[in-house]
């Protein structure tokens, strides 16, 4: 078995640098179907507020302001949100 080397011809910090592609894997019962993909960039920073989203968690005031939610991304019953990436 070997190794294989992407060599990405991007700079670091653009979309298509490898450590942007990493799966993200959740499980949460009852709440998000199995088997569901996505095929979206989301960002860790994102986690705080889709978690608190989902379990109808108020975020305090001040916090999170760098997290945007992706719940609608992962429930069906959440609106869809209009992202724009790149701005």
């Amino acid at each position: 078995m070997g190794i294989i080397r992407v060599v990405n011809s991007d700079h670091k910090g653009s979309a298509y640098e490898g450590e942007h592609r990493v799966p993200f894997i959740i499980r949460l019962d009852h709440v998000i179907s199995a088997g569901k993909t996505e095929d979206n960039l989301i960002g860790q920073n994102d986690l705080f507020s889709t978690l608190c989203e989902i379990l109808d968690i108020e975020i305090p005031s001040g916090q999170a302001l760098d997290s945007m939610s992706f719940a609608d991304l992962l429930v069906e019953n959440i609106e869809k949100y209009k992202r724009k990436f790149g701005e």
